[in-house]
């Protein structure tokens, strides 16, 4: 970039700091260019690139400034990228990463060309105009696939089935329909069995795995698959048996699957409160279970009056150092 596209972008958005990223041959140039600019209350940081024609350098220098901007209290919002100037690696490269990290971009474009005694007239400020860059990845949804992977490995499968069917409801092509389709089932499937809900989660999971089970051309896409569809046929015949048993039979299985809800909660959630809840739940139903087990006792029925006197006594015994405290 020079130091007149650096001094029309002050001119225009008039900022409190900015970044300039250059090549190293240019850094002076630009340093004493926008030197007058620091009297309008403008600070001013420079990035020069050893290799300004690599588009992986301009990348992650983007990122480098990116996450210097966060640190200084500005969120993406508050950031735009001038993409003007520079050359086309560094532009590129910086274009693409605004794009993955959702910061906005413009560039600048002279209002009128004015060719004047067999050549192009110099323009002023007042001729250039910023235009915004429309983003593609968040045209077509793919820019909240992040979004949507992040949340569901957080196991907040809710969220990131909305999140999903909003990618779904953007993109197209056949192989992509399919595949953010199983997604969305997917995330569907794992949110209403985190509820118990075993039958609609295996309704669910049976259509993510037939949309996921297409062949896709895409190599990118058909590994994505292959590697849910592995973790499905993992998990599935575990939920077949809590489906199985039926919503008010105890088995063994629900109770490993109450301690792992409860993991969720505290490991993946930060949940605290809910996750100690679904433990202690755990615990009755180990205890519950055992009783069913072993001696054939549900406790929702018991009989009192049927119980041995000894146990009763021993029982009652038990109890009152609780009911006191």
């Amino acid at each position: 970039m020079r130091a007149k596209a650096v001094e029309n972008a002050v001119d225009h958005l008039q900022p409190k700091v900015v970044t300039v990223v250059t090549s190293r041959e240019s850094l002076e140039e630009i340093v004493v260019g926008c030197s007058l600019l620091h009297q309008r209350g403008v600070e001013f940081r420079y990035q020069p690139l050893d290799e300004a024609m690599e588009i992986g350098g301009a990348f992650r220098r983007f990122d480098r400034v990116l996450s210097q901007f966060q640190r200084m209290g500005y969120s993406h919002n508050d950031i735009l990228l001038d993409a003007t100037g520079g050359t086309t690696p560094l532009r590129v490269g910086a274009v693409l990463a605004a794009m993955m990290r959702n910061v906005k971009i413009v560039h600048q474009r002279v209002r009128r060309d004015r060719y004047v005694g067999g050549g192009w007239d110099k323009y002023s400020s007042e001729d250039i105009e910023l235009l915004p860059m429309g983003n593609p990845l968040e045209d077509t949804g793919l820019l909240r696939e992040g979004q949507a992977v992040d949340l569901f490995n957080m196991r907040d499968y809710t969220a990131a089935a909305l999140v999903f069917q909003d990618v779904l409801d953007k993109i197209v092509g056949v192989e992509r329909c399919h595949y953010y389709g199983g997604l969305v089932r997917l995330a569907k499937g794992y949110a209403a069995w985190d509820m118990a809900d075993y039958g609609d989660a295996l309704e669910n999971l049976n259509a993510a795995r037939r949309e996921l089970s297409v062949d896709f051309e895409d190599p990118a896409l058909a590994d994505r698959a292959t590697a849910l569809l592995n973790r499905l046929t993992e998990n599935q015949p575990f939920l077949g048996k809590l489906w199985h048993k039926g919503k008010s039979h105890l088995s063994l299985e629900k109770v490993v699957d109450m301690v792992e809800n409860a993991r969720r909660r505290i490991v993946d959630q930060g949940r605290y409160d809910d996750g100690v809840a679904r433990l202690y739940r755990s615990v009755e139903m180990w205890h519950q279970w055992r009783l069913m087990s072993l001696y054939s006792l549900e406790t929702e029925r018991v009989k009192w009056e049927r119980v041995d006197k000894d146990v009763q006594k021993r029982f009652s015994e038990l109890v009152q150092p609780w009911r006191r405290r």
